[in-house]
């Protein structure tokens, strides 16, 4: 019991590189913490942006996935970038309730 719950251990803290999601490289912009989720019917999604061309205002629309496979489009603004890691947020409504949802596109001007 001892020598499984130390190999656990041991695959817990040596796996999580593997398991997270790289940053998202868009237009010389670098998205990263790019994350959905659901309370209700309200979907957020969010995370930040930085490096790139100055924008005033940057417009990012992102692409989100649930776990039936449809597909859903929002946009995010973030006024000002400068490029030094911006946060955006943005919502939409989802008429039924998901397990998970996934981002699977993310475009920017």
């Amino acid at each position: 019991m001892k020598y499984a719950f130390l190999v656990l251990a041991l695959l817990t803290l040596w796996t999580p590189r593997a398991w997270s999601e790289g940053p998202w490289h868009v237009n010389g912009h670098v998205f990263t913490n790019v994350n959905a989720m659901q309370k209700g019917r309200e979907v957020t999604v969010s995370g930040r942006v930085s490096s790139g061309p100055m924008k005033n205002p940057l417009q990012i629309a992102l692409y989100v996935s649930n776990d039936e496979g449809k597909t859903y489009r929002t946009s995010a603004v973030v006024r000002n970038f400068c490029g030094k890691g911006e946060l955006f947020e943005s919502k939409f409504t989802a008429w039924e309730r998901a397990r998970w949802w996934k981002v699977v596109a993310i475009e920017s001007n």
